[in-house]
């Protein structure tokens, strides 16, 4: 079984060469470490195998952009388990698709999209995680007991996980297409193919000296995976300013403090 490509193990890699302590994402005026964010994603991995992910699971993450979207992702490969992103913006019937398709064992939503996911899992066996730790200023966060529903914090109470050992042939995510030429179709990505297109992104967004980026795009697509295995073998001194939404105003905003 070769590993050299595992997802969490890189990120335990990477962690140990640019140091715990670096600020590497900003997110709504707020300031993360590398260390913060290992140690976030390492807990919530624990929280998750608490409650029977398994390797090879499929976990689908309906979300808004916030740290806890990447933060999921690598508590997943933690895990051994499946990123499988899915548009916030998709309908009930639409997510109910990728839901039975993906045999999704989980769903983590984000607060503003609850109600359709509840909608979508309608007498399913798929359980739901809410995420109202990094919500937007601008949504309402909702307390566990207005929606009777675990979240991502409860998760994060758990023990940290170690990692578990998964192939460089084994998943790491599915993620759905369009849907334009019929039902949306899940396309395989393993720990490998991430890896490979991390380093390709990582050498194409650094030749010119790119030293800070702004993420207006939603992490939810495959944008959000490839920023994700990136971030894995960023530079030291390279940071990321992460938007909730696309707002021109606070595009314009945020180029100017971070230039």
């Amino acid at each position: 079984m070769s590993q050299e490509h595992h997802l969490a193990r890189q990120g335990e890699r990477h962690l140990e060469e640019v140091g715990r302590d670096r600020e590497s994402l900003s997110y709504e005026g707020r300031w993360f470490t590398g260390g913060e964010l290992f140690d976030r994603a390492a807990r919530i991995a624990g929280g998750l195998r608490e409650r029977g992910v398994a390797p090879g699971d499929r976990v689908v993450a309906v979300m808004a952009n916030s740290p806890d979207v990447g933060i999921l992702y690598s508590a997943l490969w933690r895990a051994g388990a499946v990123a499988t992103p899915a548009m916030f913006l998709l309908p009930p019937t639409e997510l109910r698709h990728i839901l039975t398709d993906a045999g999704a064992r989980m769903v983590v939503v984000s607060p503003e999209f609850l109600g359709n996911v509840q909608a979508a899992a309608e007498g399913l066996d798929v359980a739901i995680v809410v995420d109202a730790t990094t919500a937007s200023s601008a949504a309402p966060l909702l307390d566990a007991g207005e929606h009777g529903l675990p979240t991502l914090d409860d998760l994060a109470g758990a023990d940290p996980s170690d990692i578990v050992d998964r192939d460089d042939d084994d998943l790491a995510a599915l993620m759905y297409t369009g849907g334009t030429t019929g039902r949306s179709k899940g396309v395989k990505l393993t720990h490998a193919n991430l890896w490979y297109a991390g380093r390709a992104g990582h050498e194409a967004t650094t030749e010119d000296g790119l030293k800070r980026t702004l993420m207006p795009l939603p992490l939810a697509h495959v944008f959000g995976l490839l920023v994700t295995s990136i971030g894995l073998h960023s530079d030291p001194d390279q940071v990321s300013v992460l938007m909730r939404w696309f707002e021109p105003n606070a595009v314009v905003s945020l180029i100017e403090e971070h230039r």
